[in-house]
């Protein structure tokens, strides 16, 4: 697995990327992740952490990397998934910067 920035691909244009890549065996599938415990969030206090926890839907909380890292494997070890992004965040929507 090659990991790329969903910026990386958009420079290629990725439209069309899981198609022209079909031939070579090779699958594209973007992780679009929500609020995750990253080292980054888990230096926050513990009161914002649990405030962007609740800002998510459903589970009310952040994710953690285990989850993250079992839809990963679930993306390898399933050959159908191809040319799709997968939202992995709680069905949060957060506003664009």
């Amino acid at each position: 697995m090659i990991g790329f920035t969903r910026g990386d691909i958009g420079v290629a244009g990725d439209a069309g990327l899981p198609y022209y890549l079909a031939s070579m065996a090779i699958r594209v599938v973007t992780i679009a992740p929500g609020l995750f415990k990253t080292p980054m969030l888990a230096s926050l206090p513990e009161q914002a952490q649990q405030s962007l926890g609740a800002a998510v839907p459903h589970p009310s909380r952040l994710g953690n990397p285990g989850e993250y890292a079992a839809l990963a494997v679930h993306i390898v070890e399933n050959p159908m998934l191809n040319g799709e992004v997968i939202r992995l965040d709680g069905a949060i929507r957060m506003a664009p910067r």
